[in-house]
């Protein structure tokens, strides 16, 4: 089946009971019969058809990409201030994770930018392993502050919490 997002018409219809004979406004839909206008079905997700997200759907993505705007900007003044031995007093593992968030988190924020579903699994999975290494430098190593571990913990809960949302809300 085909959708034409601009006129809301499925093609070939799933079944005559979804669809009415009506005029679409003098538009004329491409290569489809003009009287023919899906009325009764619903389009899988991966259909948005350009629906404009709500605003809590809106807040949440520019929750997201801010946190994650933070995150790259953060690691890249890191970077650009004190090149790749920026972090030297950590463990080597734990350097060059910090390192590849400089690339990981711009992912994210592209990937909200482009509407894509890999946004919610993505971002999921660097929060876990951020936090999980940041906590763990924080109670072994030290060097980090505790406001700052902190604040990613409650962007990272609400990463969690709304990444089901960001997953349906997505489009491909």
């Amino acid at each position: 089946m085909s959708i034409d997002c601009s006129s809301g018409i499925a093609w070939p219809p799933t079944s005559i009971g979804t669809l009415i004979a009506t005029q679409t406004n003098g538009r004329e839909p491409r290569g489809r019969p003009r009287e023919w206008v899906n009325v009764g079905a619903t389009f899988p997700a991966q259909y948005n058809c350009g629906v404009r997200p709500t605003t809590s759907t809106r807040l949440i993505i520019g929750v997201w990409a801010i946190g994650f705007v933070v995150g790259t900007i953060t690691h890249t003044i890191d970077l650009v201030t004190g090149g790749f031995n920026v972090y030297a007093g950590f463990p080597e593992p734990v350097r060059w994770f910090w390192i590849s968030l400089t690339v990981i988190d711009p992912l994210v924020v592209i990937l909200l930018i482009r509407r894509s579903r890999a946004t919610a699994p993505l971002g999921v999975l660097v929060m876990i392993a951020d936090l999980a290494v940041n906590w763990t430098v924080f109670f072994t190593v030290g060097g980090l502050s505790l406001v700052g571990v902190l604040t990613q913990s409650i962007f990272g809960a609400f990463v969690f919490v709304t990444a089901a949302h960001v997953w349906r809300k997505l489009r491909r």
